[in-house]
């Protein structure tokens, strides 16, 4: 039928009377047919029919599963998450469990592929629909009084039928240039949500453009506040670009949006928001010590710094410029929260760590700026304690895994999936990401090692439930795996846009647009950027604007369907303008000479410009043809758009045929000469071929024609037009002087029949062969299972095409409903070791199941060319019950409220249960004495933990196990594994405690630690707490930190400058605190100098040192005493501001020795005190011949590179040699 169909596509169109046939507008083209999605108005099934028939196509038909997945795809981008619509389906009245399409009474295919669910089949209804439902699409059934959305579907050959409606502003005007048409504007270019970095960036520039004919002229808005050099000298408006100078935090805002206008009318731009990014400073103090213990898994916390709108994150260890590559350190990673992680931890990786940020973008917020600042933390010890070895522990995802960035994420976005692990890391773990409700997007990649899933510019099928799966090793042996159920959240989007129109006077007009969002989206209207209510002579019902009389004077004019939900404002712009005029002939004109084959069709356009619409007639050599476009029958008819269509060509049909439009402005008029002539023969036609998957076949097609007339080679499969240019598996070529086809690296897909299309501008020629692909076996069919017991089943399955190699192997995979991924379920089994029932069906015995589990099951087929497709799962079958068939792992505990003792371990999955009515016995007992008895407790449910009464034996070692038990009886005791009950409150108190002062904000508290047994601390030492007061405030409020490890000081900070604080110390454990130790009285120092030196000068010294001078400061009455002054410099090859400062002593200039050649530094000066650093003067550059002058904004600073790039390098000699020959 397709093939008819491409025959009938080559008679008609290529004799030279007829356009190239393609799609109209507003219909969408795939392969030979175009397809209209009609969203609004809803309506029921006959109406939507009688729509389709009106342009002369029908509801839509599917063909194959290609068909139905472009559907799918226009689908994602017009509908909404919750739609229907109506197809030519129809239930059979007589066997109404099969759907038929109509017309043509063709059976729909059964497949389940196509429908959104087998109970779909079974709804109340006889019409086949299309619907979606949330992120599920397919087929359903409705009711034909219900309203629908409907699809129509026409060939190409037929598109002729379809009214052409289109009437846009260049409809009428008589113009070579389309451009010189005269026209309000329309939004080009909408302005981007921008980022500016405060005390950097000198400006930042807002831009839109509009076109329009005459010029546009713009204007800028903050809310609805003009802005221009007037209203703020920082402003400046040219064209369309807004430039905003010195950039402020006051100036970030949400709501910029640009006014363009002419003559015609005035139009707003989306809304832009203007972002001041900053990056604050990490803590000057050192961060805590971190502790690990060997073979345990770590995160090390970057500290707290703010910046907005977002951070980039590095590590390095020991050194600032020996960065952590997780590609090579594969047991950490490096998440965007800022946390290291490692997933067993180590000796050697004890040492200083540092943490770097760098401003970033985030989300729809990204910089513009090529200068974003740069932090770099105070050095994290990690120190790592001897601990004993856990075989084989792991891998075990993190809570906080899978995280994504951004946490709100948008459509646009670029989005990061992150999922890391922690266990025994022997070997690699094996990461794998699936979508468990369709597949991964193309646009998706996979990065550090597929711990992380990154998808580029986000879109709604991205939607969905992703599942990380991390192994221990590629064989799987232990695993673990989450999911993440991913929802985009949306500004709004139109699906349907205002197009411009040409209306005539008098007439009623209504414009629908349609926006998708999330969250949903409000509608309103503005014309001229004023907003439109219902009333008088407008209607308006939220997305739909209807005019009941137009007026010229009254309604021209720029309009805008405003679409806004809490992520942002959409405009759909276009223009109406109101006018008449008399029909003419502008956009197509008819040939003087028309060739159509005989026996042959050929259509006669006749489509003039006319406001209103023009009647048309025909005549052929001057005698009117008498045609009303009411008739849809007979050889010649003129049809609803106005064209004159003939069928079955003879020769007496040639002659000259004039089509005629009048209106109530006019007429007009055109003619061809229509001759007839013969057609032309494939001479060497294709035949049969048979091939190997992966390797190449080529059919030969020769023509026979009149020299005189080109030709023209098209190539069909099954139906479908093959595009060479675009599809890598074909290319045309010639063997043995003779054209034709090949097909390279043919696949099973591949396989069907190939039509060869020749075309001349008189007649066409057709010829088809059938190619073979010999491949791996395709899908065995009627799989199903008996006589399951515990712990088997005998599975059946016919056996499938063998696609040219015999079947040597099968594979059985199941699905448990419980943990619903496809596993083997057996090895692979020896096709002559698989029974055969029946003489069909094949047959294997299923072991190893797991009891009280309902499995579905699946079977591919293996011969010489590899493993084929799966077959369709069968039913669903469980297996008996049984007791447990094994023990909880991971029995532990220890912890809790004093005066238990708390027991855990891992329940067992559902999968694992066996049987309903799962519970767990629980034993316990004071380890040392094997003679004593075991405390037990039954647990019904699906518990994880127990408390069990220690009573006065805190922190006491206990040895516990757990036993799992159902309504079938007990399963296996848990390996004994030994823990403590819970610490008491302690009875220490640290003493000789001491505040003395660290800086002008901050103490350095000292004290003794207690001695660190049962008796005293009534378990073990987990930390200290500090509490301080201020002496010198009534009633003060009382301050307190808690300090983790064994430790005997700590630094307080957050002071008053010449401040003394009352102090006391207490040590904690997992109970609580013990008691307050005495109080000491300290006292912070003075600010260290709050002024920094100026007037700094650098002079050439010799050929390894320079000479800095500079002006000293003084001090003041709440600062300490200047003691000295530094020279802190470093090359600018360095990317970290760490500076290498030189201690001169209390005197105003010193010397820098010991410089490199060739390289330029960077100095900052500055003062100090016994309370610590002062304030560093402005940068001043130099190399060793001297201060020169730099622009740090043209200088790219590597975060990896350790040196100066050779270009900079010679820039920099030549800027030299340059000063040098000057002077």
């Amino acid at each position: 039928m397709l093939l008819g169909a491409a025959l009938f596509f080559t008679i008609v169109p290529f004799t030279f009377g007829l356009e190239n046939l393609g799609c109209p507008v507003e219909w969408v083209a795939y392969k030979l047919h175009c397809y209209q999605f009609n969203l609004i108005p809803l309506v029921a099934y006959e109406t939507a029919s009688a729509k389709c028939q009106e342009n002369g196509a029908e509801l839509v038909r599917i063909g194959n599963i290609d068909e139905h997945n472009f559907i799918k795809s226009q689908w994602e981008i017009l509908y909404t998450d919750s739609s229907v619509s109506w197809t030519g389906g129809q239930r059979d009245p007589i066997e109404n469990i099969i759907f038929k399409w109509l017309p043509g009474n063709m059976r729909v295919q059964d497949s389940l592929d196509y429908w959104l669910s087998e109970d779909e089949k079974t709804k109340p209804g006889n019409q086949l629909v299309y619907k979606k439902n949330g992120n599920d699409f397919g087929w359903s059934v409705a009711k034909k009084n219900d309203v629908h959305s409907y699809i129509c579907e026409i060939s190409q050959d037929e598109t002729y039928r379809i009214l052409e409606k289109d009437t846009g502003l260049d409809y009428g005007v008589e113009v070579r240039n389309k451009n010189n048409i005269k026209r309000g504007p329309i939004m080009k270019m909408e302005p981007n949500n921008t980022v500016f970095v405060l005390d950097v960036d000198e400006s930042v520039v807002l831009e839109c453009l509009a076109t329009g004919n005459p010029q546009v002229k713009y204007k800028w808005y903050k809310g609805s506040q003009e802005l221009s050099s007037t209203v703020n000298n920082r402003y400046t408006v040219t064209n369309g670009r807004l430039s905003i100078t010195n950039p402020q935090a006051s100036d970030s805002a949400t709501d910029y949006r640009c006014e363009a206008s002419n003559e015609f009318g005035s139009i707003y731009s989306t809304n832009a928001q203007l972002t001041a990014g900053s990056l604050g400073y990490f803590s000057n103090i050192k961060p805590e010590k971190e502790l690990a213990t060997d073979f345990n898994y770590k995160i090390l916390q970057c500290p707290k710094i703010q910046g907005k709108p977002g951070l980039r994150y590095q590590w390095t260890k020991d050194s600032v410029t020996n960065y952590i590559k997780t590609e090579r350190q594969q047991y950490m990673f490096i998440s965007n929260n800022g946390r290291l992680y490692f997933s067993e931890i180590g000796g050697p990786d004890a040492g200083k760590y540092y943490c770097m940020v760098t401003l970033s973008g985030s989300g729809h917020l990204q910089l513009t700026s090529d200068q974003a600042p740069s932090r770099i933390s105070k050095e994290i010890e990690l120190e790592v304690k001897t601990g004993s070895s856990k075989a084989n522990f792991g891998p075990e995802i993190l809570n906080e895994f899978i995280a994504v960035f951004p946490s709100l994420p948008m459509i646009g976005d670029e989005i990061r999936m992150e999922c890391f692990a922690y266990g025994t890391f022997s070997s690699p773990f094996i990461y794998k990401w699936e979508k468990i409700d369709g597949e991964i997007s193309s646009r998706a990649t996979l990065s550090d090692l597929n711990r992380v899933l990154t998808i580029k510019n986000a879109q709604r099928q991205d939607e969905g439930t992703y599942n990380c799966i991390v192994n221990s090793n590629a064989h799987g042996s232990k695993s673990d795996s989450k999911n993440y159920t991913l929802q985009l959240q949306s500004k709004p989007y139109f699906v349907i846009e205002l197009k411009s129109q040409l209306i005539e006077p008098g007439a009623r007009f209504t414009w629908r647009c349609m926006a998708e969002g999330r969250p949903a989206v409000t509608y309103s209207w503005l014309k001229d950027t004023k907003k439109l209510v219902s009333g008088g002579n407008i209607q308006i019902n939220t997305n739909m604007l209807t005019i009941l009389r137009t007026d010229e004077k009254r309604d021209n004019g720029m309009y805008q369907c405003t679409a806004e939900n809490s992520n942002g404002i959409t405009y759909s712009t276009a223009q109406l303008k109101i006018a008449s005029f008399a029909p003419k002939f502008i956009q197509y004109h008819l040939p003087s000479s028309t060739l159509a084959a005989r026996t042959g069709k050929v259509s006669l356009r006749c489509h003039p410009d006319a406001i209103p619409k023009a009647t048309i007639s025909w005549s052929r050599n001057g005698a009117d043809l008498g045609l009303d476009s009411s008739q849809s029958t007979g050889r010649i008819q003129k049809l609803l758009n106005g064209n004159l269509f003939i069928q079955d060509i003879t020769q007496s049909d040639a002659g000259e045929y004039k089509c005629t439009a009048t209106n109530n402005q006019g007429e007009a008029s055109q003619s061809t000469k229509l001759r007839v002539v013969e057609n032309l023969v494939i001479s060497r036609r294709p035949s049969n071929i048979e091939v190997i998957v992966n390797e190449t076949a080529f059919f030969y097609c020769g023509a026979s024609y009149n020299p005189d007339f080109e030709i023209v080679y098209k190539w069909y499969f099954n139906g479908y037009p093959i595009n060479v240019e675009k599809d890598a598996f074909y290319s045309e070529g010639t063997v043995e002087n003779q054209r034709g086809l090949y097909i390279r690296t043919a696949q099973l897909k591949h396989k069907g029949n190939y039509t060869c299309l020749i075309e001349s501008p008189l007649a066409t020629d057709a010829a088809s062969a059938f190619l073979t692909v010999k491949a791996p076996p395709s899908e065995p069919a009627g799989v199903y299972g008996d006589g399951t017991t515990e712990d088997k089943i005998t599975i059946h399955w016919l056996a499938p095409n063998d696609n040219g190699f015999p079947i040597t192997r099968y594979i059985i995979e199941s699905s448990n409903k419980l943990n619903p991924v496809w596993k083997m379920a057996s090895r692979e089994i020896p096709s002559s070791a698989v029974e055969v029932q029946d003489r069909l069906f094949k047959t294997v015995e299923v072991l190893g199941l797991q009891p009280n589990n309902q499995y579905k099951f699946r079977v591919r087929a293996i011969n010489k060319l590899g493993v084929g497709q799966p077959s369709l799962p069968s039913a669903d079958y469980r297996t008996l019950s049984s007791p447990p068939k094994r023990a909880p792992n991971d029995v532990g505990g220890g912890g809790g409220k004093v005066g238990d003792l708390s027991i855990t371990w891992a329940p067992l999955p559902p999968e694992e249960q066996c049987a309903d009515g799962i519970g767990y016995v629980v034993y316990w007992r004071v380890k040392g004495n094997p003679n004593s008895k075991w405390s037990k407790h039954v647990m019904k449910g699906q518990a994880k933990e127990y408390y069990a009464l220690a009573g006065l034996n805190y922190y006491t070692l206990y040895e516990v196990k757990v036993q799992a038990f159902n309504e079938k009886g007990l399963g296996p005791n848990s390996t004994i594994s030994s823990i403590y009950s819970a610490e008491d409150l302690p009875r220490a108190v640290p003493v000789d405690v001491f505040a003395d002062t660290y800086n002008a904000t901050a103490l350095i508290i000292t004290w003794t630690p207690p001695v660190n047994d049962r008796p005293t601390m009534r378990g073990k030492i987990l930390g200290y707490q500090i509490n301080w007061e201020n002496r010198d405030v009534d009633d003060p409020i009382r301050y307190s930190q808690s300090f983790y490890g064994e430790i005997s000081e700590a630094i307080i900070i957050g002071l008053f400058p010449n401040g003394y604080y009352w102090v006391t110390v207490q040590v904690f454990n997992t109970a609580g605190l013990g008691p307050l130790s005495e109080k000491y009285l300290g006292s912070t120092g003075m600010d260290a100098p709050l002024n920094f030196p100026t007037e700094v000068t650098v002079y050439s010294r010799d050929s390894s040192s320079v000479e800095v001078k500079f002006r000293g400061i003084g001090f003041g009455i709440d600062e300490s005493p200047v003691t000295g002054y530094k020279l802190c410099y470093r090359s600018v090859r360095e990317v970290w501001d760490l500076d290498n400062c030189k201690d001169i002593g209390f005197v105003e200039g010193g010397v820098l020795g010991d410089l490199e050649k060739d390289t330029l530094y960077k100095l900052r000066v500055l003062a100090w005190s016994g309370d610590g650093d002062g304030k560093k003067s402005e940068a001043i550059y130099f190399t060793l011949g001297g201060q020169v002058v730099f622009d740090p904004s043209s200088y790219s600073l590597l975060a990896e590179s350790n040196r100066l790039s050779s270009s900079i390098s010679i820039l920099i000699l030549c800027f030299l040699c340059i000063i040098t020959w000057i002077y």
